[in-house]
C-alpha cells in the first residue's frame, strides 16, 4: 500500500476516533490543530530512515487550558518508548520537553498508536506559542531514541464565539 493511502486511512481513522475522543471540538472557546507526523521532520544527524506516518488531532481549550489530543501513527521500526510535546520550536528547531503524552505515569496515554489524552494546563504563553505554531510532538523508540516521528502543531480551524479566528 502506498504512503499516501496509509496516510489517508490514519487521517480518516484519526478523525473518527478524534470526533469521539474530543467532545466540543466545535464550541466557541476552542481552537483545533493538526500534526502530520513523519521522520523527514527530526532534527539529528543522521535522520531516521523510517517509513512510519502520523496524524494528529488536537484542540485547545481557551477555558479549561487543556490540549487534547488524538494521535494515530504507522508501525515504526523500534518499539515506542515515549512520545512528547515540545515548545518553543519552529519547523526545523529543537526544544526542551513540555508535555509527556506517554508513557504512564509522565504522560496521560499509553505507550503504542492510537492515543487520545489531554495535557495541561497550558499558561498563556504556551497558548499564545501553541497558536504561533511553536509547538512539535515527536514519538520516540528503542531503535531512534531521539525521537522517530515528528510533526509541528499547526492551528488548522479556529472559532471564536462563533466567528472564525484569523
Amino acid at each position: 500500500m502506498s504512503h499516501s493511502r496509509k496516510l489517508y486511512g490514519l487521517v480518516q481513522a484519526v478523525a473518527c476516533v478524534g470526533a469521539l475522543a474530543l467532545p466540543g471540538v466545535a464550541s466557541a472557546a476552542n481552537f483545533t490543530f493538526t500534526a502530520v507526523l513523519n521522520s523527514g521532520q527530526e532534527i539529528q544527524d543522521p535522520k531516521p530512515a523510517s517509513n512510519s506516518l502520523g496524524t494528529a488531532l488536537l484542540t485547545l481549550s481557551t477555558k479549561t487550558k487543556l490540549l487534547c489530543y488524538s494521535i494515530s501513527y504507522t508501525d515504526l521500526l523500534g518499539t515506542e518508548t515515549a512520545a512528547h510535546f515540545h515548545a518553543p520550536a519552529s519547523a526545523g528547531q529543537n526544544a526542551d520537553i513540555l508535555f509527556f503524552i506517554s508513557p504512564p505515569p509522565n504522560g496521560p496515554s499509553p505507550l503504542d498508536s492510537p492515543k487520545t489524552g489531554c495535557v495541561g494546563p497550558l499558561t498563556d504563553k504556551q497558548m499564545s506559542n501553541l497558536q504561533k505554531g511553536l509547538f512539535y510532538l515527536n514519538v520516540h523508540s528503542e531503535t531512534f531514541p531521539a525521537g522517530e516521528i515528528r510533526g509541528q502543531v499547526l492551528l488548522s480551524i479556529a472559532k471564536t464565539r462563533g466567528a472564525v479566528a484569523k
